[in-house]
């Protein structure tokens, strides 16, 4: 094999490499349904067209059998007074005919051509609208795997940092919660002694309060009180009315 063939054939399998590696499938496809769409367009020009050569050609039968009943009449009307007229009117509505027969013969081809594109249509249609749900489904699954992909497979993925920040997140609030309980728990002791320390103050203070009041009788010994003649006895009037009686 020579060097330039062994060259070639290198190449070339290094570019079907590259343009495998870069086909984009949902671009062929689109592609390939934009294709389509086209196709379709061009067929219902073409159907429409199809109906309007039938719709001029049964016109033109129109036309003719309406030729072929006046040649008719006409010969009839030529018969008793000129025979050989009415022979040549005969003539013209014969060759009418023939062109009847031909124009009948369009009309039903287009006709079944019109119906065979229309069937085309109708599948070329269905195909398409199928083509576009499994593109739009196949898209979808792609979307998802891609998303799947990235979350499990990538090791510095946001998602995972996200975990990651959860993780210390919660462990940090676990350690808050117990410096937090632990705190609680000093509180509580030193309030037990604050509480005690404040009873023993407010116990002495009771005390040197007492200590502090006179005798229970000295305001009697000294002269202070007053004698129980001098006080003023206040009678209710119910009281002094039973007095008067």
């Amino acid at each position: 094999m020579s060097l330039l063939k062994r060259l070639s054939i290198t190449l070339f399998s290094r570019l079907d490499g590259v343009v495998s590696d870069i086909e984009n499938h949902d671009a062929l496809i689109a592609a390939a349904i934009e294709e389509q769409k086209k196709k379709i367009s061009a067929a219902k020009v073409q159907l429409m067209q199809l109906k309007r050569r039938e719709k001029s050609v049964e016109q033109q039968l129109d036309e003719l059998q309406n030729a072929e009943r006046r040649w008719q009449a006409r010969a009839v009307k030529e018969a008793e007074s000129d025979r050989a007229k009415a022979l040549e009117c005969l003539k013209r509505r014969k060759a009418i005919e023939q062109q009847i027969a031909q124009l009948k013969l369009s009309v039903q081809e287009y006709h079944l051509a019109g119906e065979k594109l229309a069937q085309d249509i109708y599948r070329g249609e269905s195909s398409l609208k199928e083509a576009q749900q499994k593109r739009e489904l196949l898209r979808a699954k792609q979307s998802s795997s891609d998303v799947l992909h990235h979350i499990e497979q990538s090791p510095g993925s946001t998602y995972e940092q996200m975990e990651k920040s959860f993780a210390r997140w919660e462990a940090n609030l676990y350690d808050s919660s117990i410096h937090l309980d632990s705190e609680h728990i000093v509180d509580n002791l030193e309030q037990a002694y604050l509480d005690e320390e404040n009873e023993q103050a407010l116990n002495a203070e009771l005390d040197e309060i007492l200590q502090q009041q006179p005798p229970p009788n000295t305001a009697t010994q000294t002269g202070d009180a007053k004698p129980f003649d001098d006080i003023e006895i206040h009678r209710a009037p119910a009281n002094k009315e039973k007095d008067n009686e």
